[in-house]
C-alpha cells in the first residue's frame, strides 16, 4: 500500500450533502479529458452518492484535487453496476466493498493521488469487516497501479449501456483485505 501521507496535500472525508457538489463536478472535469461528454454536462451525481462514504483531496492552498467513493454491500446484485460484472462475483465473498468514482483533476495527475485515495479506501474496508473490496477500471495505467498495490485481475466486464460511461469496458479488480 502507498504511504498515507503526502505532505502537499491533505485527505479528508467527506459526509454533507453540499460538500460533496464539488466532487459531482470534478468527475466531469477529470472525465472529459477522456470521453466526449456534452457542454450541457456540468455535474456527475450517482443514486449510490447518497449512501456511499466519500473521500476528497485537496492541496495546501485548498483546491479540489482528486476524490473517490465507497460503498459497502451484503449482497452481490447491490453492488454499483453489477449488472455489467455480476457473474465475476459468484465466488466473491461479501461483505463486498465497491471502490467507485475515483477522479484526479487534470492539473494534478501523476502524484500518486489515486493511489492515496486507494489505500484510504481499503483500510476503510478493511475496519467495516469487509471481505473483499472490487474496483473496475480501464485505464492502464490505474490497472498497474492497483496490481502495485496487491489487486489482482477478476476478469472482464461488459461494457457499460447507458449514461455517460455507455460503451467504456472495465477490468474488475479484487483485494481480499
Amino acid at each position: 500500500m502507498v504511504d498515507l501521507s503526502l505532505p502537499e496535500f491533505q485527505i479528508r472525508e467527506l459526509t454533507n450533502g453540499p460538500d460533496l457538489e464539488p466532487i459531482y463536478a470534478l468527475r466531469v472535469t477529470a472525465w472529459r479529458t477522456r470521453l466526449n461528454l456534452s457542454t450541457d454536462v456540468q455535474r456527475w451525481k450517482d443514486p449510490e452518492d447518497q449512501s456511499a462514504r466519500h473521500w476528497a483531496i485537496y492541496n495546501n492552498q485548498g483546491l479540489l484535487a482528486a476524490a473517490a467513493r465507497m460503498s459497502v454491500h451484503e449482497r452481490r446484485t447491490e453492488v454499483p453496476e453489477a449488472e455489467i460484472y455480476l457473474s465475476l462475483l459468484d465466488s466473491v465473498p461479501t461483505p463486498i466493498c465497491s471502490l467507485n468514482r475515483c477522479v484526479v483533476h487534470p492539473d494534478f495527475r501523476g502524484r500518486g493521488l489515486s493511489s492515496l485515495l486507494d489505500s484510504v479506501r481499503v483500510v476503510a474496508a478493511a475496519d467495516a469487516g469487509c471481505k473483499s473490496v472490487i474496483v473496475a477500471v480501464d485505464e492502464p495505467l490505474r490497472k498497474r497501479h492497483l496490481v502495485s498495490q496487491g489487486f489482482r485481475v477478476l476478469g472482464e466486464a461488459l461494457p457499460y449501456s447507458a449514461g455517460i460511461l455507455k460503451g467504456v469496458s472495465n477490468s474488475i479488480y479484487i483485494i481480499n483485505p
